[in-house]
């Protein structure tokens, strides 16, 4: 019987209707209730304790304060812009991060490394006609200032003129009395120059793709949600990816 009451009583219970906007105040929107009048205020006391506090840092800043990242950065349009990493990439590199993947670059670089080894086992030796690599030095020290100017390299070697130039391969004068030399021929030296020169360029395109490599495997890693990193440790630049310190997670 109590059950029946309960539901008879709930059934007959009419709707609870809040105050409505009155016709003439229409166009002044919703009618606030208590909660929005709350919210309001508690906007309104949240940003007036922040120029509060903003107001007394003002107050108790030191005017002589300096430091090295006010020249490196700079305020626009209430933005701070840090000059540092506006060109953290080159175009080239800008262009390949867009156009190609990871596993893209990966496998150039692999690519390009055993190029390299091929041709490194084939030019064995770096000859002294090839000016923008770096060249081999002989050192040799003598006792006084008078051996220095009056030095001769074919009598200190004691071999011809022709090969001084040659940092490997120089025979002794003895030696080229019994074995006939014969000056090499230009189109190989050519050809030896020309390949020497590529493996300039090719080492030069492998150190651009360890720092894309590099670049993209950091962006591969940041995008990790559950391993973020703890700090930055250096931005990035043209030559090197950004470094960052990461948290120890031990793998099973």
């Amino acid at each position: 019987m109590a059950t029946f009451d309960k539901t008879q009583k709930a059934l007959g219970r009419g709707l609870h209707r809040e105050r409505d906007q009155p016709e003439f105040r229409r166009h002044l929107g919703r009618l606030h209730k208590k909660s929005d009048y709350k919210q309001i205020a508690a906007d309104y006391h949240k940003k007036s304790d922040k120029l509060k506090r903003l107001r007394q840092h003002a107050a108790n800043k030191n005017p002589d304060e300096f430091y090295y990242k006010m020249i490196s950065t700079k305020l626009q349009d209430g933005v701070h812009i840090n000059d540092k990493t506006k060109n953290a990439s080159t175009p080239e590199q800008e262009l390949l991060e867009k156009s190609q993947t990871h596993s893209y670059v990966t496998s150039k670089l692999i690519s390009e490394q055993k190029k390299i080894e091929r041709m490194k086992k084939e030019l064995q030796f770096l000859p002294a006609q090839v000016s923008h690599l770096k060249q081999s030095q002989h050192i040799v020290f003598v006792d006084n200032d008078s051996k220095a100017e009056n030095f001769d390299a074919v009598e200190y070697f004691n071999t011809a003129e022709e090969l001084l130039d040659r940092c490997h391969n120089r025979p002794k004068l003895d030696q080229l009395q019994k074995v006939s030399y014969t000056q090499p021929d230009p189109a190989s030296k050519s050809k030896k120059v020309k390949a020497y020169r590529q493996l300039a360029s090719r080492l030069e395109r492998k150190k651009k793709l360890q720092v894309m490599e590099s670049k993209l495997q950091q962006k591969k890693n940041l995008s990790d949600k559950y391993n973020k990193p703890i700090a930055k440790l250096a931005p990035e630049t043209p030559e090197s990816a950004a470094v960052y310190k990461w948290s120890y997670k031990r793998r099973k």
